[in-house]
């Protein structure tokens, strides 16, 4: 199953932004922190394919840039590999996007040198596939503030893995640093509470963008109009709340994000899950109780016990690879990630997003989002 994107777009080139002292910083992270020989670990084997892509809205300006420049900005596009593949071990960083990461956890405790070690084995496609058949429906995914897409790519390749193909993006200017194919980097601004709306509006015209992206080139299946479903994490989930104005856009699953800006009082009767992490709810987010009665159709609200903030991204996965489990993170990285263990948290995630996107695309609904279920207790139905 191939979604008719075209990758052509990683070929375009654009102006360098200031030359950085950040570039130059991060060659030296990367030298220290890198050498051939380093063991790696792996973070799981998904049936999947991973390409990266980047696209460049020649109609629109970026609201953050220092100076007018297109709105540009990169995706990986997972995609489930339904015939022999040969299985690659992927780095799961490009080195300047490791290196940035492994300076910044540091301050919680992780050791230098994790990011570029860590590798995903993916599927590289040893057949031409047995039709030209392509699909007009797509998952589009967006991270939390000043966290990058690849963050999430063994939660988003085990989604993928179950038959669907999902585009990640990473939003310029609001996640922590975005590498593209050139070299070109671009690091991310201290954003203010003011600037946060925005934020929420120009991830919410990236991801319709995608859509029209996809709409254009798209010359396999004519008259199949595109139709997305977003699952989104924190601000990215604020985001797809924000989109599903988009009448491509069918539903919205949003995992522990604050709603901001005009989205909250946005009516729609498309379905919407909020899926919090232990204690977030409409008692204790406004925002979710403000955007909650404007929700008329299929609507739930979870809570998942012994959740953290970030255990809605491969955090879990990366400690139990990395530090033997989440029991053993540093005091500073635990209260962040939770208690539940990587193998436990995709499993939980991997089953309540794959059910979610069957109810939005027209399937049935599945027991688990009907009330709570003796397979996963850690799942609270507030509503």
């Amino acid at each position: 199953m191939t979604v008719c994107l075209d990758l052509n777009d990683h070929k375009r080139t654009f102006p360098q932004s200031n030359k950085d002292k950040m570039l130059s910083i991060l060659a030296l992270l990367l030298l220290a922190f890198w050498s051939p020989t380093a063991h790696t670990v792996s973070l799981g084997r998904f049936p999947v394919s991973i390409t990266s892509a980047q696209l460049n809205d020649i109609a629109r300006l970026d609201p953050f840039a220092p100076k007018p420049q297109h709105r540009t900005f990169m995706v990986s596009i997972f995609e489930l590999v339904e015939h022999d593949c040969k299985a690659i071990s992927s780095p799961y960083m490009p080195p300047l996007t490791a290196a940035y990461e492994d300076a910044k956890f540091s301050a919680y405790g992780v050791p230098e040198g994790t990011f570029p070690d860590l590798t995903i084995k993916v599927c590289q496609p040893t057949t031409k596939p047995l039709s030209n058949q392509r699909t007009n429906k797509v998952v589009l995914f967006s991270g939390a503030l000043g966290t990058s897409r690849y963050l999430y790519s063994a939660l988003i390749a085990t989604v993928a893995s179950r038959g669907y193909t999902i585009i990640a993006v990473d939003h310029p200017y609001d996640t922590d640093i975005v590498e593209f194919p050139s070299g070109k980097t671009i690091i991310g601004l201290n954003l203010t509470d003011e600037q946060i709306p925005l934020a929420v509006e120009t991830r919410a015209r990236d991801l319709s963008f995608v859509l029209d992206h996809l709409s254009r080139t798209t010359k396999s299946c004519p008259g199949r109009p595109i139709q997305a479903v977003a699952f989104s994490h924190s601000l990215g989930g604020a985001a797809a709340i924000a989109a599903l104005r988009d009448p491509r856009i069918l539903g919205a699953l949003n995992l522990d994000g604050s709603v901001f800006g005009p989205a909250v009082n946005a009516s729609t009767n498309k379905p919407v899950l909020l899926f919090g992490h232990d204690g977030k709810n409409r008692t204790t987010d406004p925002t979710w109780g403000e955007l909650w009665p404007h929700l008329s159709g299929w609507k739930a609200e979870v809570e998942l016990v012994g959740s953290a903030h970030y255990s809605f991204s491969d955090w879990p996965v990366i400690a139990d690879e990395v530090f033997g489990g989440v029991e053993n993170l540093p005091a500073e990285a635990a209260e962040l990630i939770g208690k539940i263990g990587g193998e436990r948290m995709t499993e939980i995630l991997g089953s309540y997003v794959t059910a979610f996107l069957t109810l939005s695309f027209g399937g049935k609904i599945d027991g688990l989002l009907k009330g709570e279920s003796k397979r996963f207790p850690e799942v609270l139905f507030l509503e």
